[in-house]
């Protein structure tokens, strides 16, 4: 079966490209549940695969996440279904054999993957999935950081959300490149896609070598999509068609002072991908790393995390990895 992953920051559309993938007669594009993510990051803590105490852990977590009610598939699992997918210490047939059963299930060849922070997980996933193919998607960081700020589940507002952008266009630049060499990966923007969603798909189907289906604009009918839409607040524009004037909000809902400090934290990366300023060069020049920090400190305090349905299970098994010792190597 053939894997494709989605390198994207969050609120930038990763949700809304994966249900339209989904909606392909041959692509399954499941919703997250952080399992490559979780193993992919800190993977080097549960090496090596192969020793007992390893692999049971190993499977513990991923039976954890896969159970877990943050997204909707329609594969089960259990502990004795998880056991018999592979032998001992085959990491790669133990993962990719439950993304291929959730495929499987709806009868699809091909599975699109998004999880965040796959940009860091690319050496993994070459290890693990030779021959994968990427999509990048990108979002205005102005837009971006606003949807973050408005967002319930992103707490720390139009710094946070900037901050973020900055760091994961950092790490997904230098290995989009090779893989676009190697004619591996696409790059899509999200006001691209919104705007003119047949010819943005239809470059993303050139890439996977099929052929571009009608229906993938009808991604919000999918009862399973419409059930997904429902579990999480940062989910719930997936139930409505495409929403082709989300773009271009920040010019009116942000302050000039607002626009120029995101600016000023994404400037360097952001002609990468045709993005121009807003500001101009004095106001840019009037925002010092005190002006960031200073709005940063204030929005921290106005915008915290907030009540909801968390902990997620996938955030518990992480930080649970990250804070457990390595295991001593077989030197």
């Amino acid at each position: 079966m053939e894997f494709v992953f989605l390198i994207s920051s969050e609120r930038s559309g990763s949700n809304l490209i994966t249900k339209m993938m989904d909606s392909h007669p041959r692509v399954c594009g499941p919703s997250p549940k952080h399992i490559l993510r979780t193993f992919g990051i800190e993977s080097a803590k549960l090496y090596p695969y192969d020793r007992a105490d390893n692999w049971e852990r190993i499977t513990a977590i991923l039976l954890r996440l896969l159970q877990s009610d943050f997204a909707k598939w329609q594969h089960d699992y259990d502990a004795a279904a998880l056991a018999a997918l592979a032998e001992r210490g085959d990491l790669r047939k133990l993962l990719a054999s439950v993304f291929e059963a959730e495929a499987a299930s709806q009868g699809k060849d091909m599975l699109f993957i998004k999880e965040i922070q796959i940009h860091a997980c690319i050496p993994f996933i070459n290890a693990l999935f030779p021959g994968a193919r990427f999509v990048y998607l990108v979002r205005d960081p102005r837009d971006m950081a606003l949807s973050w700020r408005e967002n319930a589940a992103h707490p720390g507002g139009l710094v946070a959300g900037a901050i973020q952008w900055r760091n994961d266009q950092a790490g997904a630049l230098p290995v989009f490149g090779p893989l676009a060499y190697d004619k591996r990966a696409v790059c899509v923007r999200y006001e691209d896609l919104i705007q003119n969603p047949e010819q943005q798909l239809g470059r993303i189907c050139n890439l996977l070598g099929i052929s571009y289906a009608p229906e993938m604009l009808q991604y919000h009918q999918s009862k399973l999509t419409q059930d997904n839409a429902q579990t999480q607040e940062a989910w719930k524009n997936l139930s409505q068609g495409v929403m082709s004037q989300n773009h271009g909000k920040f010019s009116e809902k942000l302050s000039a002072q607002e626009v120029a400090v995101i600016e000023a934290i994404c400037a360097p990366l952001m002609p990468a991908f045709g993005y121009t300023l807003a500001s101009n060069l004095a106001d840019l020049q009037k925002i010092n790393n005190q002006t960031v920090n200073n709005m940063h400190a204030a929005e921290i305090q106005k915008y915290p995390p907030r009540p909801g349905k968390g902990p997620f299970a996938h955030d518990v098994v992480f930080q649970e990895l990250n804070n457990m010792p390595f295991s001593r190597l077989d030197l």
